[in-house]
């Protein structure tokens, strides 16, 4: 065997190395982004909230449960085998459990819901659906040593089909462009017509959320309420 076979060979068997290392981890990277698993393992949240969870990859239908329906209640699941679940936080705080079975398999998320003491946001006073109209009373606090501005505008969405929907408005709907301010460390409240903007047959039974338009985080501006 001259030196050119052996230079060939040792190359051909550095290539074959190089491949099966290659085809090892590409089935290891295959594995883990088919795996099953839920995608929280636990949350901090507050009261009137709420959030989406997953199971990757189920093999069969999700069961999802919730061990305190006062604290955490769900609102309904989507995608393939009801993989994707929303759930929403209520008025009271404490500690829960979000379990979901897959065939023989339970995966859990530990929910804690908190006091919002430190959070500025718009939280939930009362709604009311009368023969003429839909109205939602909102708290909106101010925890910062700064102003925050809220206004008149907002807007509104359904839970229905395992998401949140917007409502289609009435046409020519115009908000007056005013900001009002919530000086440190105060707090306002303010009821908004929803009938202003859209029609009293848009709001049958079911669980909503109102949009304001306030300078907070984008996920404090949502505030959810029923409709019984």
């Amino acid at each position: 065997m001259n030196k050119n076979q052996i230079k060939h060979k040792y190359i051909m068997v550095v290539v074959l190395l190089l491949s099966i290392s290659i085809l090892t981890n590409v089935e290891g990277v295959y594995a883990a982004n088919y795996k099953t698993d839920i995608t929280k393992k636990s949350l901090i949240m507050y009261t009137n909230m709420s959030k989406v969870i997953k199971i990757t990859n189920p093999s069969s239908k999700v069961k999802w449960t919730t061990s305190n329906k006062k604290i955490v209640s769900l609102l309904g699941t989507r995608g393939d085998n009801d993989s994707i679940l929303t759930f929403k936080t209520g008025k009271k705080t404490g500690t829960c459990k979000i379990k979901a079975t897959v065939g023989e398999k339970v995966f859990t998320c530990n929910v804690t819901v908190k006091k919002d003491t430190k959070i500025s946001r718009a939280t939930l006073v009362k709604a009311v659906k009368t023969k003429n109209a839909v109205k939602v009373k909102v708290a909106l606090s101010n925890k910062t040593r700064k102003t925050v501005e809220f206004g008149e505008a907002f807007w509104v969405e359904r839970f229905e089909d395992g998401k949140w929907k917007k409502l289609k408005m009435k046409e020519d709907v115009a908000f007056m462009s005013i900001a009002y301010v919530i000086p440190a460390k105060r707090s306002a409240k303010k009821t908004y017509t929803l009938t202003y903007c859209y029609d009293l047959e848009d709001f049958t039974k079911g669980v909503y959320r109102i949009h304001v338009e306030a300078n907070y985080k984008e996920k404090y501006n949502y505030v959810i309420f029923n409709i019984k």
